[in-house]
């Protein structure tokens, strides 16, 4: 089960996380105190929550000491908070990291993230790559699907934002259905009701804008980094998952899982021991690979310097 902290995010916001400890970890251990070896930081998409990638982060608790969850503001743990732009959403992870200082009190901390935070952790991995030892990126949202996402849907929602003004809302054109066919997800009662998501016309257009930016800086991403593209994903485009993945410094074929079958939500679609199963053996050929020095300290691509946890 989820164990659920408190933290600040930015602008003194009080924020809910979530987070589970491994089989050797010290039970003093929490997202704030104590120490281990291993952590992973995950943050979940837009309308999801940690507690929907039990299963999978289940499978991980062998391999690190402690997982973290950082659940989006007006969804899953920090449900009933207004959602704020994506800018701001990156600002609270970086609140969290300051806060937590995971890279004094582990030797490896490494980042995942699913959807719009697979975007997140792209873009903080972009900024602060000294912090992490790997990068993993789950149908990361780069771009909307252009056939859910249609030219004539995004000109509405341009105008009626000109004509209504900042304050206006957009229904999501995407349901449950299109997420996930995971027969149980689909009859379980919790997800009822939550989609089709209802947004501001301005957070659309500040998650294209992050998203592209974060694009155009893939290339200055030297970590070890692992993509996971799902082939009959409806809700964002797999051609931008692929541009950006091949963006990458070390964009090699076994660093892509393609799954042809998987649509949008690779975590909730059921067969997640096959995407813990390649993460694990992915971690240890690139840790075989880069060699144990270049693996425990990894350059700064901007400053050249290590990070000297």
């Amino acid at each position: 089960m989820v164990e659920m902290f408190t933290y600040m995010g930015s602008h003194a916001q009080a924020l809910h996380g979530g987070y589970r400890l491994g089989p050797s970890a010290d039970a003093e251990l929490t997202p704030l105190e104590g120490y281990g070896r291993r952590a992973l930081v995950f943050v979940p998409g837009l309308g999801g929550s940690v507690r929907w990638a039990e299963r999978f982060l289940s499978q991980l608790e062998g391999r690190y000491d402690l997982i973290v969850g950082l659940d989006l503001r007006g969804y899953g743990l920090n449900r009933g908070l207004e959602p704020v732009s994506p800018k701001l959403q990156a600002a609270d992870l970086r609140a969290f990291l300051h806060e937590a200082r995971l890279s004094v009190r582990f030797d490896e901390v490494h980042l995942a993230g699913i959807s719009l935070g697979g975007v997140l952790a792209a873009h903080l991995a972009s900024q602060r790559a000294e912090a992490f030892r790997s990068l993993l990126l789950l149908a990361p949202a780069f771009a909307p699907h252009p056939r859910t996402f249609s030219p004539g849907f995004t000109i509405r929602q341009v105008a009626r934002r000109l004509l209504n003004g900042p304050e206006t809302r957009m229904c999501m054109p995407y349901g449950l259905r299109d997420i996930t066919q995971n027969p149980e997800v689909l009859a379980d009662p919790e997800f009822q009701g939550l989609f089709p998501l209802s947004l501001g016309v301005d957070f659309a257009l500040g998650v294209k804008g992050l998203a592209g930016a974060t694009i155009q800086a893939m290339d200055g991403i030297h970590l070890p980094t692992m993509v996971v593209v799902p082939g009959m994903d409806r809700v964002c485009d797999v051609r931008a998952m692929r541009k950006a993945f091949h963006r990458l410094p070390n964009a090699e074929a076994n660093n892509l899982l393609e799954l042809p079958e998987a649509f949008h939500d690779v975590l909730m679609e059921g067969g997640t021991e096959r995407i813990a199963d390649c993460y694990r053996l992915w971690l240890a050929r690139v840790k075989h690979r880069y060699g144990q020095a270049d693996w425990q300290a990894p350059k700064n691509p901007r400053t050249g310097v290590r990070s000297t946890r």
